[in-house]
């Protein structure tokens, strides 16, 4: 199921690395690279039947964070995981 959420959030962040060269602007949601990027948001494997999560920088910040809410399967709101512990979510950090 790793693996999986790794996939899907290269998936993701591909896709919104393409929406950022085609808009220059990161899209303000994951809803925004379907139809044109996606054919839908990619399902978080950890979330039974929810899509991956999605937080940008503070206010003017040029930062994006695709996250999936990890084996733990607690939402902790894009706070990377612990290797030691395995709390935290999964991030894909955009740049």
């Amino acid at each position: 199921m790793l693996a999986n959420a790794m996939n899907a959030l290269a998936v993701a962040g591909t896709a919104a690395e393409r929406y950022r060269g085609a808009h220059g602007h990161w899209p303000s949601g994951l809803s925004d690279l379907v139809p044109t990027q996606l054919t839908q948001v990619p399902l978080d494997p950890f979330a039974e039947g929810q899509t991956l999560s999605f937080v940008s920088g503070p206010s003017g910040a040029q930062r994006l964070v695709i996250y999936s809410v990890g084996p733990d399967r607690v939402d902790d709101g894009a706070r990377p995981r612990d290797p030691v512990s395995g709390r935290g979510d999964l991030l894909y950090p955009l740049d």
